[in-house]
């Protein structure tokens, strides 16, 4: 098997405000676009030629890749779903087995190549990931027989079936299948209904309905789909950790050093030309990329991945996990945990937990709420439909190119569309549009006043 095919032609309308200027997979994830791991982790497996099918935006991805000549992008136009994505690719795929992986899930590199390795032996073959326990309703699930293959394939069950699809080994038969599907997902049970969509997995149970599809199954934390804003908080956070605890000493690109009064309690990965200032605190491992400057009390409590070209000084605070994308600022006693997207500005008593999107900029003073009164979690709509997130539900989902004055509030779970701006003193209680300005309103009273009335 030397193929791959990347379906990454998904509109991404569940991970708004993150998919408005981005395809999905170019989401950052430890400032790497997430498709960039892929690629990576199927070259290290064997894979000689990768081709991508692009929708919207496929010029980034393109970009993406300019000059590896391992990766082709296809831009394929709007389709109906995965099922016409793929069949729009037949013609790059010779008369051999090839593996299909979705553009938006992160898979540990070890169970990507264990998948790779078991495909050679035979295909089809799909690699299923554990359900959560508390996710019913939300997947095209799987269930396995004795043998270890796809037994049946249920859209949104209400109750799961054990597993969901985290990739294929296919063969050019199932060219046919795609050409025969049928627009929509007719394994359901009553009363489910299916949108008009055409689901690759809806190809693969009818074929699993002809002949044995086995299946290789991965730990529940090697394959974390990116479809929902939180989900970008999961995979940041476990690619962090996973990064981070490789780590057996300190590792120095040329030009990097650490001044002998930071306070590293744990190994620490500097890239060219950048180094660890006076008297900064780190509480774990982390990983630093080229010309970043980390100075003057800065506390770091580790598993934190940092980008090229960051300052981060002044008593500033990243918390645990925390993840930095290329060229952001973090100064002045700002506090910050979640995902910093790429030219993002904290300054000045600010304390934020989330995702900020790129080049946003947090006035002064700005805070978000983390814990409700009542101690519960933030139910958020997603496409019509209200959810509770498994994790992060009371995170701050900030899109790209925003702003906030000094003194903004930002209650639990909202999220802020691209290109708005919030005014300062505003309190965020419900979800803001995309391009839109919010301030507050008010109304001063202006009275006379003088020594007179203290009586002279």
């Amino acid at each position: 098997m030397r193929t791959a095919l990347i379906l990454a032609a998904g509109q991404g309308a569940k991970l708004w405000p993150y998919a408005t200027i981005r395809p999905k997979a170019m989401t950052p994830v430890c400032a790497r676009p997430l498709i960039a791991h892929t690629v990576e982790a199927l070259c290290a497996a064997g894979i000689q030629r990768i081709v991508i099918g692009a929708g919207g935006w496929a010029s980034q991805i393109r970009g993406c890749f300019l000059g590896d000549e391992r990766v082709t992008v296809v831009e394929v136009g709007e389709t109906q779903g995965s099922a016409e994505t793929l069949l729009r690719l037949r013609d790059r795929v010779a008369d051999e087995a090839f593996l299909t992986l979705y553009g938006d899930v992160l898979l540990a590199p070890e169970a990507l190549a264990a998948f790779v390795r078991r495909a050679q032996e035979r295909a089809p073959l799909v690699l299923a990931a554990p359900l959560p326990p508390d996710s019913q309703g939300e997947r095209l699930c799987l269930r396995l027989d004795g043998d270890g293959c796809v037994a049946e394939v249920l859209g949104h069950p209400r109750d799961p079936l054990g597993h969901w699809f985290a990739g294929f080994a296919l063969t050019p038969e199932i060219f046919a299948h795609l050409e025969a599907n049928p627009g929509y997902f007719r394994h359901v049970e009553v009363g489910m209904m299916s949108p008009l969509e055409s689901f690759l997995e809806m190809s693969v149970a009818e074929l699993a309905l002809r002949q044995p599809v086995p299946a290789l199954v991965c730990a529940a934390d090697q394959a974390l789909d990116v479809d929902r804003p939180w989900d970008i908080l999961a995979a940041n956070r476990a690619l962090a950790a996973r990064r981070c605890a490789a780590l057996t000493g300190h590792r120095l690109a040329e030009g990097a050093f650490i001044d002998p009064s930071a306070q590293i309690n744990g190994w620490v990965e500097l890239g060219p030309n950048s180094h660890i200032g006076r008297h900064v605190l780190v509480e774990g491992n982390c990983i630093v990329g080229a010309d970043t400057v980390i100075e003057n009390g800065a506390i770091l409590k580790g598993d934190n991945v940092i980008g090229d070209r960051c300052r981060l000084r002044n008593y500033c605070y990243l918390d645990e996990g925390a993840v930095v994308g290329h060229d952001c600022v973090l100064d002045h006693c700002a506090e910050f945990g979640g995902v910093l997207f790429d030219g993002v500005y904290l300054y000045h008593y600010m304390e934020m937990y989330g995702v900020i999107g790129e080049h946003t900029d947090i006035g002064a003073g700005t805070a978000c709420g983390t814990l409700r009164f009542d101690d519960g979690e933030t139910m958020i709509t997603v496409r019509g439909r209200r959810e509770r997130p498994r994790y992060y539900a009371n995170a701050a989902y900030l899109g790209d190119f925003c702003r906030t004055g000094v003194n903004v509030t930002i209650l639990p779970g909202k999220r802020i569309g691209c290109y708005s701006v919030i005014g300062a003193g505003a309190t965020v209680e419900q979800d803001v549009p995309e391009r839109t300005l919010l301030y507050v309103r008010q109304e001063l009273v202006e009275k006379s006043w003088g020594p007179e009335k203290y009586g002279w």
